[in-house]
């Protein structure tokens, strides 16, 4: 019987990932870069849709945590786990844990620097939420076009 317990509470070789909606064409391409680096270390993926839903974000973390995941990468705020390694992505800006984030201020200037390369004069720019950090693009693109007018 002890070796029936030791065996549930091992941790699998499986890694969730929670994303908010994966019809936003970012989060698939970021689980694929994911999935093929966890791969490539002997590691699976339980890939979670929470479609901007918390009561589905919970059930997810309940699943995690029954499966025995080894860790939880997660583009969701989320509350520390016990004894779950959580490492934070894109939009988890502010939290108790490791982060893995992109500079999303330089990204704008390096869109901005390429598209002032071509011969376009009227460009649109469409963001999500501003109140994300991520929104900091917009400011670094308008940073870059000193002539770009702010509607």
């Amino acid at each position: 019987m002890r070796s029936r317990a030791l065996y549930f509470k091992k941790k699998s070789k499986i890694i969730g990932i929670l994303l908010p909606d994966i019809a936003n064409p970012y989060f698939p391409l970021l689980a694929k870069g994911i999935e093929k680096v966890l791969n490539k270390n002997g590691y699976m993926m339980m890939l979670a849709n929470t479609s901007d839903s918390e009561e589905l974000l919970q059930e997810y973390i309940t699943a995690f945590t029954k499966n025995n995941v080894s860790g939880i990468i997660t583009a969701l705020p989320i509350k520390p786990i016990d004894n779950i390694s959580v490492v934070g992505i894109d939009r988890v800006y502010e939290s108790p844990f490791n982060r893995v984030l992109p500079d999303d201020y330089l990204g704008g200037q390096i869109i901005a620097n390429e598209i002032l390369k071509t011969t376009f004069t009227n460009i649109l720019i469409i963001t999500g939420n501003l109140a994300f950090q991520s929104a900091k693009k917009k400011a670094g693109w308008l940073n870059r076009c000193s002539g770009c007018r702010n509607y």
